[in-house]
């Protein structure tokens, strides 16, 4: 059909526009969408024959471009449901219960980009205290399936004190574990011991000898109301500050944890597997 034929024929020039755009996209489509989006080109390019080939007069050709309607208003819905189920799935199986996993399988480009931002949020930290920003650190713990927190491999910056990484917290414990259980941000400060925000003295002989101050703050997931995800850390060392100046800086991190949110709400699609993870280390 040549292009003059296509402006006489709008239903034939719409339909040729629809098989093209559904062939473009249909690598990366899941399964069920690809095979919804084929069921809906064979309809389209047999209705189009029929209209061009078969003189079933205008009731009919109308009355069957309703039912393609009808048909597509049904499958978007049922994709659109499906969509729904998933988030579920993740809220119930996997924030509840295993966030740590759940960070292991985000796609590669989401933990580069929550890389990036943990490494800004240190920087900006660290400007806000006019200190070297060498000896500010940040990293993100998540809890595992027996309610401790632990540092989520990878996702982590200046943290470059090995006994750090296998620190294990219980929810309600130290800063990161009372920012995850309440939800709430929380500011420690070493003075002749970490006061409320103590913990476990095994636990504690593995921290920095030269850490100085603690920044928490929680990341939310997409509870309804938001609970804990993760807990985005920014702490410093060799130099003291006051919980005054700590909550000029604390301001800022609300930013870098929101942005670190929606990165993840961006794409829930778990692909499995711990291949970009190398290590299994953890911290306070």
């Amino acid at each position: 059909m040549n292009n003059d034929e296509e402006k006489k024929d709008p239903q034939s020039g719409l339909f040729s526009s629809l098989r093209d755009i559904a062939i473009k996209l249909l690598p990366g489509l899941p399964w069920h969408v690809k095979a919804y989006t084929l069921v809906l080109i064979i309809l389209a390019l047999f209705l189009l024959g029929v209209f061009i080939f078969v003189d079933l007069g205008k009731t009919l050709n109308s009355f069957l471009c309703v039912l393609f309607i009808i048909l597509v208003f049904f499958i978007v819905f049922d994709i659109r449901s499906d969509k729904k189920s998933i988030r579920n799935y993740l809220k119930a199986k996997v924030l509840d219960k295993n966030t740590i996993n759940f960070a292991l399988q985000l796609e590669y480009e989401q933990k580069e980009k929550i890389q990036m931002v943990i490494e800004q949020a240190a920087k900006e930290v660290a400007k806000q205290l006019s200190i070297n920003s060498k000896v500010v650190r940040s990293n993100i713990f998540g809890v595992d399936e027996y309610k401790c927190l632990m540092m989520i491999p990878n996702l982590s910056y200046h943290m470059d004190h090995p006994p750090e990484k296998t620190i294990k917290i219980p929810l309600g414990y130290g800063s990161t574990g009372r920012c995850f259980k309440t939800c709430q941000p929380n500011i420690a400060v070493l003075e002749n011991d970490w006061g409320k925000d103590m913990i476990e003295d095994e636990e504690l002989k593995k921290v920095h000898p030269d850490l100085k101050w603690i920044i928490s703050v929680p990341i939310l997931g997409s509870d309804q109301p938001p609970e804990s995800m993760w807990v985005l850390n920014v702490d410093g060392i060799q130099e003291k500050k006051t919980v005054n100046d700590l909550r000029k800086a604390l301001s800022l991190m609300f930013k870098y944890s929101n942005i670190i949110s929606i990165i993840v709400a961006q794409k829930q699609q778990l692909k499995g597997g711990h291949g970009d993870f190398r290590e299994n280390t953890t911290r306070q």
